[in-house]
């Protein structure tokens, strides 16, 4: 039936209506999943709206482009497309449709981790959407504040949103999961503030939502498999094991690859928790499975961990293959990162430099008639004066009439060449940017330059450290992957006098190095010594880039039952206050978190800087 209605669409004659066809039978087959129609169609569509200059039609075609691509993995496509359609709706002064791309773009920006330039895109979108009280997208733009808050640990200001979303939704027909997702979201942050108490009411609340399982089985599923899992954390059993398996069977009857693995690994910890340790195993094992063949990286790298402490036979395999896949992923996310920040300005630009080419053309052409109409009215005047005069007045007539053509026409070709420059100045500035991946770090610290609030300062400091670490990450992605695979496999006091000596091979500076031999490296968890490996790497890098330091430091000496590091130079120092919410000490500083230690740092201007560090030694059992 498409088809037949797809070839009919040649023998229309009038273009608007082919237009409209065109565009309505590309969607269908959009929706019934034949992408390869869908673009065909799509394709001749945007097409004859360029050549009918249908703007309207040509955004929307650009939207379901959009709609196309964010189902797949090309989320750059899909982010490229909403900017088109988000430029021509404005340029017909669409606004709600503008504001609509615009939270589009911010929720792609959230889902490959550009947190910042998702909350930036998000209140642009809310600054549209707000007057025109389109409170469907208002709530979206609310929620998805609330998500990426969650993700960067604000969970206050996640609990804001995620509050002024619901407020918002009461706004709305009830004719929608509004209310569950948000009451779902709001038991998610509670649950990260470890408030497992308070998390099960919000679950529990959602699950009594009418007709919920009946009207949205996945969204049900979640709500179910996080109310027990809360249950679990808050220390309690009844009813966890059926309640998280029945979540799963749904999960499974539906093909929720994402939720099949997350659900997993919760009974997979609810059983280790039981000593079940077979079954444990058997639960992790599948979710590192389908979270892998879903490419569901988040479950992949928690079923390794989780592996690594079930398996004590092959937890070097797992740590490892944990370790390479993080790094991978981070430096996957910061190439993400600067294509869409890339798209996002190589998009503006281009509008910019359009508008300037038009203004350009116009002021030409202006000069241009005014020259020939002032040209004209001389050659006039002078032909009137010379009517009556000798031929020799005539040839000179004849000589200034050869000098204006030979004038136009040398003002005609600097016109052509000034185009034909501009061109080209256009096409290298966007192949530049397309290769110089360090452009799109400097336009997000751009985006920042009109603001002054603390997250402002916090998110620019985020952003230089990133851009300055970038290019010594580069060299070294062979050096950090070697060191990953290895870390495990050798003595952890020879990786340490390694990396000693090759940062001072590197820095051209002296170095002490005091390693207590009291300390057993084959009996201290493994995890310990790679978070402890990792901060010495990172003070290493700081103070190769940052500290002017004439020598440098290492002292790893056992006290008590507690590991003390400490890694100091003899450099410039730094304001610790000021560079506390560097990316350099937030990792760090995370890191020792993570294994119940501390660090503090002690510096002065002018007086060099010292790290300490105290772990808990946790030993490796067999």
């Amino acid at each position: 039936m498409l088809d037949s209605a797809y070839q009919i669409t040649n023998e229309i004659l009038e273009d608007s209506v082919r237009l409209e066809k065109l565009s309505d039978i590309s969607y269908a087959y959009y929706k019934i999943g034949d992408s390869a129609k869908f673009r065909q169609g799509n394709r001749r569509a945007r097409r004859l709206a360029q050549t009918l200059k249908d703007t309207n039609k040509l955004a929307r075609l650009h939207w379901d482009l959009g709609n196309f691509f964010y189902g797949s993995v090309y989320k750059d496509s899909a982010f490229y497309h909403y900017s088109k359609s988000e430029r021509l709706y404005r340029k017909t002064n669409n606004m709600f449709y503008a504001g609509r791309m615009q939270i589009n773009k911010a929720i792609i920006l959230t889902a490959i981790g550009d947190y910042t330039g998702s909350e930036i895109a998000t209140f642009s979108a809310l600054k549209t959407l707000q007057p025109l009280k389109k409170y469907n997208q208002i709530y979206r733009c609310y929620n998805n504040l609330g998500i990426v808050n969650n993700e960067l640990e604000q969970y206050e200001k996640a609990l804001y949103y995620h509050e002024k979303a619901l407020e918002v939704q009461d706004k709305i027909s009830k004719d929608n999961f509004f209310e569950t997702n948000s009451i779902n979201n709001i038991g998610v942050v509670k649950r990260n503030q470890k408030k497992f108490k308070e998390a099960q009411f919000y679950f529990k609340e959602a699950l009594n939502i009418d007709s919920l399982y009946v009207k949205n089985p996945k969204l049900y599923a979640m709500v179910l498999d996080n109310y027990y899992y809360s249950t679990f954390k808050n220390g309690e059993e009844k009813g966890v094991l059926e309640g998280l398996q029945k979540a799963l069977k749904i999960r499974d009857s539906i093909n929720d690859f994402f939720g099949i693995s997350i659900n997993q690994l919760h009974l997979a910890e609810y059983l280790v928790r039981k000593e079940d340790t077979l079954q444990a195993l058997d639960k992790t094992m599948s979710a590192y499975d389908v979270a892998k063949q879903s490419e569901n990286f988040r479950d992949v790298l928690s079923s390794l961990l989780l592996l690594s402490k079930l398996k004590r036979d092959q937890t070097s395999e797992f740590l490892t293959e944990y370790i390479t896949l993080k790094d991978s992923l981070q430096k996957a996310e910061r190439r993400e990162r600067n294509k869409f920040t890339r798209i996002a300005y190589e998009t503006e630009q281009f509008k910019q430099e359009n508008a300037t080419l038009e203004n350009q053309k116009a002021l030409l052409i202006s000069l241009i008639i005014s020259f020939v109409v002032v040209a004209f009215l001389i050659v006039t005047t002078i032909m009137n004066r010379l009517r009556n005069r000798s031929l020799l007045f005539k040839q000179k007539e004849q000589k200034a009439n050869e000098e204006i053509y030979t004038l136009l026409l040398s003002q005609q070709s600097k016109m052509e060449q000034g185009r034909l420059q501009e061109k080209e100045r256009i096409s290298e500035e966007l192949h530049d940017g397309i290769l110089n991946k360090l452009f799109g770090l400097r336009l997000s610290l751009d985006s920042l330059n009109n603001r002054d609030d603390i997250e402002a300062v916090k998110q620019r400091k985020q952003i230089i450290d990133e851009m300055m670490v970038l290019e010594k990450e580069i060299r070294e992605i062979s050096h950090e992957l070697s060191v990953g695979e290895n870390l495990l496999d050798v003595g952890f006091d020879l990786l340490i006098t390694e990396l000693v000596k090759e940062t001072s091979k590197i820095s051209e500076l002296p170095y002490e190095l005091v390693i207590d031999e009291e300390i057993q490296w084959n009996e201290i968890n493994n995890y310990i010594k790679i978070n402890v490996y990792r901060i010495i790497q990172e003070s290493f890098q700081n103070i190769i880039k940052h500290a002017e330091a004439t020598s440098f430091q290492l002292y790893l000496t056992l006290k008590g039952s507690n590991l003390e590091v400490i890694v100091s130079d003899t450099g410039k120092g730094f304001d610790i206050e000021k560079k506390r919410n560097g990316i350099g000490v937030k990792n760090m500083t995370g890191r020792i978190k993570k294994m119940d230690g501390t660090i503090s740092f002690s510096s002065r201007k002018g007086e060099g800087t010292v790290i300490t560090c105290m772990i808990p030694i946790q030993k490796e059992k067999n």
